[in-house]
Order: structure tokens, then sequence, then C-alpha cells
């Protein structure tokens, strides 16, 4: 059966005023596709090194304010041992269906159903990808990077340094949380590089609020710290943030000579007007096991296409 069509813009709804997410005291559900030990392992880290409240989430515009407040703030230290990227095993097949990191991020990030290089399926052939930083759309997914969204060498210079091994490629393969890992073009992934928000911004504002959500809700899970510069660069990017509602922006115009897919001339809702920024959240407000069609339920929280999220 075919996927429907699910845009990341749903991730930035704004959750009702009385809507509590009670993320952090909550045990993550049943590990999806491509998501165990390793993965557990991020879980793990979060619960014991997160100094922030249950009561304090980065999900919405104003948790994330909220959960920007409460993180350290500090300038990276001389001493800070060198970044070795090789230390963060990244792209692993953790669950060893011959899929790794980057191939799950590109099925589950597709609004169309993707085809394989083999029968095998081990590697994405196509797709449909939308690059949320630039509006650029592709059916060939050697033009996307996967990119770490707090990326790698930032992650090690905000406290990362000092985790294990094992933390550390929790971290760099992390599939739970869906804003961790995302499809981008790799011209935009390579200019973003390493910055921080003070540094490189995307290029399409309207993704601004988003990214600025995001980024906090990354930090605040793994206890990074941010800069002063950071901070308020961030604090202004969450200024463009809509004060109510979901997000109403309609998709941009594609590029001359992308494939217009039919959905994307379409401005997303979220499913019944309900959303979840993760599966944590669902659980809480004691909505899991969300199947398709169901008022919140969204395609990045069903990491297995079968249906059913957050199983």
């Amino acid at each position: 059966m075919q996927r429907p069509f699910v845009t990341r813009f749903a991730r930035l709804a704004l959750a009702a005023p009385l809507l509590v997410l009670l993320v952090s005291c909550i045990a993550e559900p049943t590990h999806p596709r491509g998501v165990t030990s390793a993965h557990a392992g991020a879980a793990a880290l979060t619960a014991t090194k997160s100094p922030v409240s249950s009561s304090v989430t980065a999900t919405t515009s104003s948790g994330a304010r909220g959960a920007l407040q409460t993180i350290t703030v500090s300038e990276p230290h001389r001493g800070t041992p060198a970044y070795k990227r090789d230390q963060w095993e990244h792209w692993i097949d953790e669950d060893r269906d011959c899929q790794d990191a980057r191939q799950e991020v590109l099925i589950a990030e597709s609004r169309q159903p993707v085809t394989f290089t083999s029968s095998n399926q081990c590697r994405v052939a196509t797709g449909l990808w939308f690059d949320e930083y630039t509006g650029t759309t592709t059916t060939n997914p050697s033009k996307f990077d996967i990119d770490h969204f707090v990326p790698l060498e930032n992650a090690h210079i905000s406290g990362g340094w000092g985790w294990t091994t094992e933390q550390k490629k929790a971290y760099a393969n992390d599939l739970i949380h869906p804003e961790h890992l995302i499809a981008v073009l790799a011209s935009a992934n390579r200019s973003k590089s390493s910055h921080s928000p003070d540094e490189w911004k995307p290029s399409r504002k309207e993704y601004w609020c988003e990214y600025a959500v995001s980024w906090i809700s990354v930090k605040n899970r793994w206890s990074l710290t941010v800069t002063v510069r950071e901070r308020d660069a961030l604090g202004s990017m969450l200024d463009t943030c809509p004060v109510e509602g979901p997000p109403q922006t309609a998709m941009p115009e594609l590029d001359t000579g992308t494939w217009a897919h039919p959905a994307l001339t379409q401005t997303p809702q979220p499913s019944g007007d309900v959303y979840y920024a993760t599966c944590a959240a669902a659980k809480a407000a004691g909505a899991a096991r969300l199947r398709r069609g169901q008022p919140g339920y969204r395609a990045a929280l069903d990491r297995d296409n079968d249906g059913i999220a957050c199983e």
C-alpha cells in the first residue's frame, strides 16, 4: 500500500496551550526498524545526563524558549580534545537488515514509496525528497546528504568530547527522534558544515522557526551546551514562529527542472489537527499505537512504515 504524503512541516505544529508533553520522564516506545541497542544508548544517555525538568520540552516554539533557558551557556574550552570524525562511528546497520542509517532515513523521509537498486533492498534507488533548507526536490538520493541536525563537531565541542565511544555512536546514528537526522541537499549540508545557527542559517527563511526548535530539542536532549551567540541567534529564529496554530506556509515553487509531484502543491495539515512531536509525547497523551488515518498519525513516527506509529 502506498504511504500517504506527509511533509516535515507538520513537525512545527504548535500544541494546544493546555497540552503538556512529559517527554523526558516517559520511556521511549518499542524500538522501530533500524533502532536497537545503539539507539537505546541514546535514550540512556538522555536519562542519565539531562538536567532538564520533565515539564520542559522543545517540541513547540514556546517549549523551545523554555528549554533554551535551561541549556548551559558555555564557550568552547582551550583544553577540549581535537575533534576526530572517526571517533563518531556513523551510518551503521544496527539491526543488520542491510540498510544502514543513511538508507533508513531516506526511506522514512521519501514522500513517495522508494525503489531499490536490487532485490535485497539494501540501497535506495529512487524516491521523492524535499530539502527544507533550500526548498529543492529530487528523485535522486545521490543528490542528498543525511545531515546531523546538530553536527558531530558541534556536538563534540559542546560537551560530546567527554562521551564514551558507544554514546558517540548512539548520537551519530539516532533514528529514534525524527529531527536528529534529516535528508537535505548535499551542497546545503556542506555549506552548513559544523556551523551553529549564529554562523549559518538555512536560505529558506520559512524554515527558521522549525530549525531553531529542532536544534534546541537536540541540544536539550543530549545535555549539550550553547554559546552566547548561538543562544541569541536561536532566540531570534524563534521570533519567526507563528503565534498560534500550525504553520500555514504553502510549499514553495519548485526549482526549474525538478519533478513536481502533485502533492507538493498542497498546503500540509496535521492529521485531524492533532500533533505529536515524538512517540514519547503520544504515549504521554495516552495515544500510542497510532494507526494510519487516525488523528496524530505521521509517517515520521512510523519508522517501519507498517501503518502503525509508536508501537
